[in-house]
């Protein structure tokens, strides 16, 4: 029987089962409000016309976007 390097099948599928409810719950009280908190500065940030502040908040809703599908 050849060992596989990430484990069995089995475990990692173990794994996942205990781990994503745990990560779904992270992400939707931590990852939902920063996405919301993100939206609302970029929405700010157009209507004064920061271009600093506008830049800054596109890159929190990238990165927040970028965490939510790494979460999922």
């Amino acid at each position: 029987m050849e060992a596989k390097p990430g484990g069995s099948t089995q475990m990692r599928l173990l794994i996942v089962l205990l781990v994503h409810p745990f990560a779904m719950a992270a992400w939707l009280f931590c990852g939902l409000p920063g996405l919301a908190l993100a939206l609302k500065s970029l929405l700010d940030a157009l209507q004064q016309r920061h271009v600093l502040a506008l830049v800054l908040s596109t890159s929190l809703m990238a990165l927040s976007l970028v965490c939510a599908t790494m979460w999922i």
